[in-house]
């Protein structure tokens, strides 16, 4: 039987006196009160459920635009010329060196050939005297 409730299972006035009687002496917790009607506690939580559902559609949108970013990014990685493929060492040779160089590498070759040409004219040099 439920409790407050009366012998025979239903709730009287006098059930009701000794509840409310109950309740003028207890302590009232301020996180066990609801200020809102059933109603708006429904749509309150209708709202909460809608939200989070639209956040985990947009998770999975986003997931799955990576992974078909990630998929395009492979099959672009991938040559397309078979016949750029060299089969003596099994990679597609053919395409290296084909490809704009950067500034920065353009200027360690300079360095590295400036270099190479100072150490050949000191040897050069060395060599006629």
């Amino acid at each position: 039987m439920a409790p407050g409730y009366g012998q025979n299972g239903m709730r009287d006035l006098i059930d009701e006196r000794d509840r409310k009687a109950k309740m003028s002496r207890t302590l009232v917790k301020g996180y066990n009160v609801l200020y809102l009607t059933k109603e708006q506690a429904e749509e309150l939580e209708r709202k909460k459920e809608e939200e989070r559902l639209e956040a985990e559609r947009l998770e999975t949108e986003r997931m799955e635009a990576e992974q078909k970013a990630e998929k395009e990014k492979e099959e672009a990685a991938k040559p397309k010329d078979k016949k750029k493929f060299n089969a003596a060492t099994g990679s597609y040779s053919g395409e290296y060196g084909q490809g704009e160089v950067s500034d920065m590498a353009k200027r360690m070759l300079e360095e590295l050939q400036s270099e190479r040409n100072a150490i050949f004219d000191s040897v050069v040099s060395s060599a006629k005297s």
